[in-house]
């Protein structure tokens, strides 16, 4: 007597969708096997993603070519804001104090593919999507003109403030506990206009010396940095500029003469 074989039909990991038509409530995002973005293997139970998914049935995105080794594949909750340089404190919400020392995540996001969706972030040097862009110096358009010639340029200034802890790390104002900072030392991180971060030696206060750690521009500066002075373009393969006739220097930035 013959024995019946047995056929094994496996079902795969169920993940939310990344699309797919909505229910009869007008819902979206519903639950579907290996999250609509590839196919189960009904031998193995797997899912075989399709390119630009991953993870166990396929619930996340993978970044761009590995952000060609040139980065970090983060999640959208883990992506902060003031990642990149010109993203300071601008007074308008506590949040922002932290900013240009690793940046800062401004309110927790609840989107459904918040900790699913991915993207890369670059190194120092780096930029583009994937990371494979090096970046050229930037500088001021040497063309640019002010309005009034007669007096000197600004340059740019931003005051840091130091905020007291007090010795329960519960004081807010700088002004609570001026001997907090008495023979104390603070070092400043900075992210540089190529994305790349320094910390300064560290700096002695001085008895009844009190700063503040909130960052903001005091005053601005007559001219912006552009990326090879607005008068060249930047060639990503090297992260030279090419200047234009009539312009030399690293970032374009010098006449060769006078028309």
């Amino acid at each position: 007597m013959a024995s019946k074989g047995t056929n094994r039909h496996e079902f795969c990991p169920y993940e939310l969708a990344w699309a797919g038509a909505p229910n009869k409530a007008g819902l979206t995002h519903l639950y579907s096997e290996c999250a609509g973005k590839g196919v189960c293997d009904r031998e193995t139970g797997q899912c075989e993603c399709f390119g630009g998914f991953e993870g166990k049935g396929c619930g996340r995105q993978s970044c761009p070519d590995d952000c060609s080794g040139h980065g970090t594949c983060e999640f959208q909750n883990e992506l902060t804001f003031g990642t990149v340089w010109g993203d300071y404190y601008d007074g308008s919400a506590y949040g922002f104090r932290g900013l240009g020392n690793g940046a800062t995540i401004p309110a927790a996001d609840a989107s459904w593919d918040a900790d699913r969706a991915r993207a890369c972030v670059c190194d120092g040097g780096w930029s583009g999507i994937n990371c494979a862009s090096r970046m050229c110096a930037s500088g001021n358009d040497v063309m640019d003109l002010r309005a009034n010639t007669g007096v000197a340029a600004n340059a740019q200034v931003q005051t840091i403030t130091l905020i007291s802890g007090g010795v329960d790390g519960g004081k807010t104002a700088a002004a609570d506990a001026p001997t907090d900072f008495n023979g104390k030392s603070f070092a400043l991180t900075f992210t540089s206009k190529m994305n790349e971060t320094f910390t300064t030696v560290p700096v002695q206060m001085e008895s009844g010396n009190i700063g503040t750690l909130a960052t903001n521009e005091s005053t601005a500066s007559d001219y912006n940095s552009y990326e090879c002075g607005r008068r060249g373009k930047c060639d990503y393969d090297t992260g030279l500029c090419s200047c234009f006739e009539g312009y030399t220097g690293e970032s374009c930035t010098s006449l060769t003469a006078l028309i």
